[in-house]
């Protein structure tokens, strides 16, 4: 019976852990862009950015109420046999998806990361947002997973290399680098 226990535990941390790796495609898509000397930083929800402008326009459509948080109440008891509650409710609002520019300090892209490859597909098939942003181009370019490419109009001269390195077709960059030790100089060609 100990034998069971511990492989049903063992099991079940294997489970746990690939599921948990399973989700997203987004630390592979961070390393691809990473390759390109790209520094990735995640959108603040804040708004009224061109950047991140269909990331707004999406979540204006999208927005869920997750929960309704009740504050405040407050009963008044009055001389006369009536009372008053006074009850304050606000709703918080959950987006079912993350943005993040990557961007190399002259160039930047978008990738969106939604809850689910199923979820990003129901909402390329439904949401006017995103089937007019994309008309005409083909998903294998834009899709990943669970991820979205969006390449700005101003960089769109720039949207098939951007395609490459989303997909992790594109070969890391090459540089070199001149060190200096005591006086020597020796050149290093690192990949990566």
């Amino acid at each position: 019976m100990k034998y069971f226990k511990k492989l049903l535990v063992a099991l079940m941390f294997i489970l746990l852990v690939s599921s948990l790796t399973a989700c997203s495609q987004m630390n592979k898509i961070t390393g691809y862009f990473e390759d390109q000397g790209y520094i990735r930083y995640t959108y603040n929800n804040k708004g009224d950015s061109y950047l991140f402008s269909l990331h707004d326009d999406l979540a204006d459509e999208e927005e869920v109420v997750t929960t309704v948080i009740t504050t405040g109440i407050t009963t008044t008891a009055a001389p006369v046999d009536t009372s008053t509650t006074t009850v304050t409710t606000t709703a918080e609002y959950t987006l079912r998806f993350i943005s993040y520019v990557f961007s190399n300090g002259t160039n930047a892209v978008v990738v969106m990361e939604f809850e689910s490859d199923s979820y990003l597909q129901e909402l390329l098939a439904t949401s006017p947002t995103l089937i007019a942003a994309y008309e005409g181009l083909d998903p294998e370019d834009y899709v990943n997973g669970n991820c979205l490419l969006v390449v700005l109009e101003d960089y769109i001269d720039l949207y098939d290399y951007y395609v490459e390195v989303f997909q992790g077709r594109a070969e890391p960059l090459s540089t070199t680098e001149t060190v200096s030790t005591t006086g020597e100089t020796t050149t290093a060609t690192t990949t990566g």
